[in-house]
C-alpha cells in the first residue's frame, strides 16, 4: 500500500509543477505559495484532489488556489531579520559618520603639514640668510683681529685708546682734557705702499678758470700721520692755542676755520 501512495504523491507534485510552469508568468504570480507547494484546494493534504483543483481553476475558471496561511516561526524569523537590517543600517551609517569625520580629520592634518611645510621652507632660507650673514661676520672679525695683531706705535703726547669699527686705531691726546673739560680724539690713518700714501696733488693746465697757484701737478706722499676724528671747536682751539683765527663766530661751539 505505500508503494502506490508514493507513486500518486509524485504525479500529483509532477501535475502540479508541470501546471504551474506551463502558466503565464502574469498568472503564475497570482499562484497563491500553497499551490506552488502542491495543496491547492487547501485542505491539508497533497493528493489528487490538489491536481483536479488546480486543471479546473486553469481550464474551466474554477476557484482559484488557496492561498498560504502563514506561519509564525517564519513571521517571527522575518521580523528577527528586519530587526537585524536595521541594526545593520543603522550601524552602517555610523561607520559613515565616521568614516566622514576621518576624512576631515585628515584633510585638517594635510593642511596643517602643508602650512609647516611652508614655514620649515621659510625657516631654512632664513638659516641660510644668517648664515650668510655670520661668514661675512666671521670675515670681518679675522680682518679685525689680523688688524689688533699689527703692532700700533707708541705716540709721544697720545694714549692709544683702541681700534674703532673701521678698523683704525684711535689715541687720546693727552693734557686737553683738563684745558677744554673734553678728550681730544685723533686716528691714527697709516700710509700704503710700503708705509705711504701717495696721490696726485694740483689741477692741469688746460683746467678751465685754473689759478696760477693750482699746479703743477705733482705726486704727495703721506707717511702715516694723525688727524682728529670730530671737527676742532672754536673753544677748544682757543683754549690750546690762546686765540681764535675765525672769521664766524658767536658760538664757541662753531667748528674752528681759516687755519
Amino acid at each position: 500500500m505505500k508503494k502506490p501512495l508514493t507513486s500518486l504523491s509524485a504525479f500529483v507534485g509532477s501535475v502540479l509543477t508541470f501546471a504551474i510552469l506551463s502558466l503565464p508568468p502574469a498568472v503564475r504570480a497570482g499562484v497563491a505559495g500553497n499551490a506552488q507547494n502542491g495543496d491547492t484546494n487547501g485542505d491539508g493534504e497533497l493528493d489528487i484532489s490538489d491536481a483536479v483543483h488546480l486543471l479546473i481553476y486553469m481550464f474551466k475558471g474554477g476557484p482559484a488556489p488557496v492561498a498560504c496561511a502563514d506561519r509564525p516561526e517564519l513571521v517571527a524569523r522575518l521580523a528577527e531579520l528586519e530587526d537585524e537590517l536595521a541594526r545593520k543600517t543603522a550601524a552602517l551609517e555610523e561607520s559613515s559618520a565616521q568614516l566622514a569625520s576621518l576624512q576631515a580629520d585628515l584633510a585638517e592634518v594635510v593642511q596643517l603639514f602643508s602650512s609647516k611645510d611652508a614655514k620649515l621652507t621659510t625657516c631654512q632660507a632664513e638659516l641660510s640668510t644668517t648664515q650668510a650673514a655670520l661668514v661675512s661676520s666671521q670675515e670681518k672679525l679675522s680682518v679685525c683681529q689680523a688688524k689688533l695683531a699689527t703692532p700700533f706705535p707708541a705716540i709721544e703726547g697720545f694714549a692709544f685708546i683702541g681700534i674703532n669699527t673701521q678698523g683704525y686705531p684711535e689715541y687720546r691726546h693727552v693734557g686737553t682734557t683738563e684745558l677744554i673739560g673734553t678728550d681730544l680724539i685723533f686716528v691714527l690713518l697709516r700710509g700704503t705702499d710700503g708705509g705711504e700714501s701717495r696721490f696726485q696733488m694740483g689741477s692741469p693746465d688746460t683746467e678751465c678758470s685754473r689759478g696760477g697757484k693750482e699746479g703743477p701737478v705733482h705726486e704727495v706722499r703721506l707717511s702715516p700721520y694723525l688727524i682728529a676724528k670730530h671737527e676742532c671747536t672754536q673753544a677748544a682751539w682757543e683754549a690750546v692755542m690762546g686765540s681764535n683765527p675765525s672769521n664766524f663766530r658767536g658760538d664757541p661751539e662753531l667748528p674752528v676755520e681759516t687755519v
